[in-house]
């Protein structure tokens, strides 16, 4: 055979595994369209997965969530370590290590009772834990990448959203799927119910809010502004009004029965994470990719006053019950615990001895 024939077989060989091997990949994204939240974690993941980083390790603490028990003496977060982590916030002491996820956490809150814990995982477990022990109560199985779970207020259900877009809804007496249903194309990266617990709001990739009833799932109306991915929502207490923020740098202030938008904040980073309204509704906070935590007025335009800086992007910010303290995490896996009436720092909590 001459040697060029050869050559030219070997070379359209070697373009043919190529294109096979790049081909479902090609597929996935032009299904999935995944925007950059998406991105990020999915470069973590394949790090961690081949073993270029060690998620144990002070490099890469990475903390995703935190969340606070109802009456405020215990802390709770996670983040890209199979581990879920129970603190004291006053002596800075380490509780308890919630075992039992496999690979790393993408979310975590308490029940509006404080009795369970609710954590989430990439691929697509969720724990229900009981907080004063330790204990699993259910171990349940959704959708693959998920992101987020909210707690009904009544106790009796619990929602939660996978990247590939679907919710799906669970009863805790039996631990049975009560609905399942597609609900952001692109993907939903964070849901909530309505104080009454009569309405529950997703949002994602596609820059919209979707309410729906939270009885029978049937969408009510959609609440569109944002242009890119919407990160967190957040209710006043008596639902009438809705706080988002996300992968267009904005927070947003909305009328949930009306159904407009009232107000709009540049926050001057490139994203933000997190934001949650504190009691009366007539402030928030923010957590973006520039390491800060800034509180806002809802009946102000002015830039929010930043209270205080992280070594890296904030990734949750959570407040009391009662709005006296916030506490918040982030890439560099701190934990900071501020008191936001006397407008000081009381704690950093380090992540990284406890994930080794």
């Amino acid at each position: 055979m001459p040697l060029n024939t050869l050559y030219k077989g070997r070379r359209r060989l070697r373009v043919l595994i190529i294109l096979c091997l790049l081909l479902p990949g090609l597929l996935f994204v032009a299904r999935v369209k995944p925007g950059p939240v998406y991105w990020v974690d999915l470069y973590w993941t394949v790090l961690l997965e081949r073993g270029w980083v060690d998620p144990g390790s002070d490099r890469f603490p990475w903390t995703v969530a935190v969340d606070w028990s109802p009456d405020g003496a215990a802390l709770v977060t996670a983040g890209y370590y199979p581990d879920v982590l129970q603190w004291d916030p006053r002596s800075g002491e380490l509780i308890r290590r919630l075992r039992g996820h496999r690979t790393w956490v993408q979310e975590v809150i308490y029940s509006p009772d404080g009795r369970h814990i609710a954590s989430v995982d990439w691929d697509g477990v969720i724990i229900v834990w009981q907080a004063s022990s330790g204990r699993i109560v259910h171990r349940l199985e959704a959708d693959k990448d998920l992101f987020t779970v909210s707690f009904q207020p009544s106790g009796n259900r619990l929602a939660a959203g996978s990247y590939l877009g679907r919710v799906t809804v669970f009863d805790l007496e039996t631990g049975s799927v009560v609905a399942r249903f597609t609900s952001n194309p692109g993907g939903t990266l964070f849901l909530s119910y309505a104080p009454d617990g009569g309405r529950l709001a997703v949002a994602g990739e596609d820059a919209s809010i979707h309410l729906l009833d939270a009885s029978s799932f049937k969408p009510l109306f959609t609440l569109k502004g944002h242009t890119a991915g919407i990160t967190s929502l957040s209710f006043t207490a008596d639902g009438s009004k809705l706080l988002s923020c996300g992968d267009d740098g904005t927070a947003r202030l909305w009328d949930g029965r009306e159904r407009l938008l009232q107000r709009t904040w540049a926050t001057g980073a490139r994203w933000v994470n997190f934001c949650t309204l504190l009691p009366g509704g007539e402030q928030f906070l923010t957590g973006d990719t520039n390491g800060e935590v800034r509180l806002w007025s809802t009946g102000s335009p002015a830039p929010g006053r930043v209270l205080l800086r992280h070594d890296d992007w904030v990734q949750c910010v959570r407040a009391t019950r009662d709005g006296t303290r916030f506490a918040s995490v982030g890439k560099a896996g701190q934990i900071k615990i501020y008191d936001l009436a006397g407008e000081k720092l009381l704690r950093t909590l380090e992540v990284a001895p406890h994930v080794r």
